[in-house]
């Protein structure tokens, strides 16, 4: 038997993460023979950052500390930092490599507060193997993709005054997940495996309930399944 796997969010992350820590792709097709991801930040998101930069206004300002420390210390936060360049000064133009989230002089002075090189360290090893995320999964596992393009979403924080603001810049996608630079990072050859939505399709949380991308699942578990690849 050969499971089926949807994968929403970080879960799609870690469909990706176990094909490549499998033995061969062969070994994985041989124990999955379909993987949905749904709203899965493949290249990151910036509201990683923003739990980690600013913490959440929106469960009390009196809790912010608490949150940061929190958020700070939190690995899979890190493992979600952008693998595109978020990090822009106020004309919008991306700040160079060694600057940018993953490595430690991108935060600045807020490396003294918190902020855990070590998991710096995890999340460039976790952007490394969702490069080419499709590249276990194939041939031998169906896939598909599903992404919103419907809401607003952060794809960069500008630094103005030496301090980081959340005045983002966004573009279409699940308000969480930025639907042009994931299709970018996923790569042309598997554009066919990829459904992005528009129309009235919720945001990031609620993707796994639209009805649309239900009737969408269901049509990909009704085809015809691939066989598992010759040894």
């Amino acid at each position: 038997m050969r499971w089926n796997l949807i994968g929403h969010s970080q879960g799609g992350l870690i469909i990706v993460l176990a094909s490549k820590l499998a033995e061969s792709p062969r070994e994985f097709a041989s124990l999955v023979g379909r993987a949905v991801l749904v709203g899965a930040p493949l290249a990151g998101t910036v509201r990683a950052l923003d739990a980690i930069l600013f913490g959440r206004a929106d469960l009390g300002k009196k809790n912010i500390p608490g949150l940061l420390a929190a958020a700070r210390t939190w690995p899979a936060l890190y493992q979600m930092l952008p693998a595109w360049p978020a990090a822009v000064n106020q004309d919008g133009n991306p700040f160079p490599p060694e600057q940018q989230f993953i490595w430690p002089a991108g935060w600045g002075p807020l490396i003294s507060q918190g902020i855990q090189e070590d998991l710096l360290l995890r999340a460039r090893e976790t952007q490394a193997l969702l490069m080419g995320p499709y590249s276990h999964l194939a041939p031998g596992v169906d896939t598909l993709t599903i992404m919103g393009k419907r809401q607003n979403t952060p794809i960069a924080v500008p630094k103005r005054g030496g301090h980081f603001v959340q005045d983002y810049k966004n573009q279409k996608g699940d308000s969480l997940v930025p639907e042009a630079i994931t299709s970018g990072h996923i790569g042309t050859p598997v554009f066919d495996r990829r459904k992005s939505f528009t129309g009235k399709v919720e945001a990031h949380s609620m993707l796994c309930i639209d009805p649309d991308v239900q009737q969408q699942i269901e049509n990909f578990f009704v085809q015809p399944l691939q066989p598992i690849p010759a040894a």
